[in-house]
């Protein structure tokens, strides 16, 4: 340890949450790598302690060894993160990994994933849009270190915030999370699925995951032996109402489990994924790591996260995605190429990498 050695506090607001959404993801997996970290005796320099701090209203935190848990205040939400929290990280650093931070504080770090309540603010609450309209330019100007998940997400902010590119750095996220996830092909049987006999949407439950053109496309390019399943659970306080008649061949199975997904992924014909705003694109990542082939829509961040293993559609275009699903109905070459290049792009993807990245910078700002 150095003489500038400091606690790392980390926001776990987001524990409270009743919605896992990708962000939320991404605030688990890494703060289960620095708990591995640490046990590694990775060097932890500048910070020497480790705590999450959570509101009272979370009954269970992470399982973890070497990060502790302390659950503080009286308070909830976003008067928990600006008050509470706040108080509690006042002698140390706070590292905050789902967008919101408290505003006041200078010595900590925000990992902002995308700029998507300015480019796209159809897709959320009035309440939710209101609050990260004013939040984020704050803690763009404020905080001591920023970060966001792609170069994509960089220049969007950089525009939408009014701030230089270099004050974002660049973490990728991870796809090892299923690796060791024993699937749970439970939920193939009671929703009649077969393998290789529908596609994936994964977290379609958000406008931008363009679900209404999924299902268009489905209906102009297969016959009656696929079917299209849908997974995720919709937070009405966040993204409001969404209303799409499903139709025939169509499943909707709602939030699943790590082992249920990674069931889905591996007897899918195809994830489909032609999202028309994304700040990584978590789902494609998670699918070519369990060997499913993706098909992606090329606009946002995703020709930076799939590169070319991917099969590439317009996200606008309903014929377009139609002709992507035909092509991987109808070319079981391509689907076997898909997934070799798909299970090379995800080893890419790893979360230690992405953590060791975050607190390097976040140490850098501590100096």
């Amino acid at each position: 340890m150095n003489g500038k050695s400091a606690t790392l506090f980390i926001n776990g607001r987001f524990l409270a949450h009743p919605v896992f959404s990708g962000v939320q993801r991404f605030a688990t997996e890494v703060i289960k790598s620095i708990d591995r970290l640490v046990d590694a005796h990775v060097d932890r320099a500048p910070f020497h302690d480790y705590v999450l701090l959570t509101p009272c209203t979370v009954r269970e935190a992470l399982p973890l060894r070497n990060i502790r848990v302390v659950r503080t205040g009286r308070l909830s939400g976003h008067a928990w993160e600006q008050i509470e929290l706040s108080l509690a990280s006042a002698n140390g650093w706070l590292l905050n990994l789902c967008n919101g931070a408290p505003i006041t504080k200078k010595r900590q770090g925000v990992v902002i994933h995308d700029a998507s309540v300015f480019a796209i603010p159809e897709s959320f609450s009035p309440a939710f849009r209101a609050t990260y309209k004013a939040m984020l330019p704050v803690l763009a100007r404020r905080a001591a270190a920023l970060f966001t998940v792609s170069e994509f997400s960089r220049t969007e902010l950089s525009t939408r915030l009014g701030i230089e590119r270099d004050r974002l750095e660049v973490v990728y996220e991870g796809a090892d999370h299923l690796e060791g996830v024993v699937p749970d092909p439970s939920i193939l049987i009671p929703n009649s699925l077969v393998r290789h006999g529908y596609f994936l949407a994964v977290g379609a439950e958000s406008k931008n995951k363009n679900l209404g053109r999924i299902l268009g496309a489905f209906r102009k390019s297969c016959s009656s032996e696929h079917k299209v399943v849908i997974t995720g659970k919709r937070d009405v306080s966040v993204h409001g109402q969404l209303k799409i008649g499903l139709g025939p061949g169509v499943v909707r199975v709602g939030h699943v489990t790590d082992a249920q997904l990674k069931a889905l992924y591996q007897n899918a014909l195809a994830l489909v994924y032609p999202s028309t705003y994304e700040g990584f694109g978590l789902p494609p990542v998670e699918a070519m790591a369990c060997g499913c082939p993706v098909i992606v829509g090329s606009r946002a961040s995703l020709p930076e996260i799939c590169g070319d293993a991917a099969i590439m559609c317009d996200s606008l275009d309903e014929n377009d995605i139609a002709r992507a699903m035909r092509v991987v109905s109808e070319q079981p070459e391509l689907c076997d190429s898909a997934r070799r290049l798909g299970l090379q792009r995800a080893k890419t993807f790893r979360w230690d990498s992405t953590t060791k990245r975050l607190l390097a910078h976040l140490g850098a700002a501590h100096g």
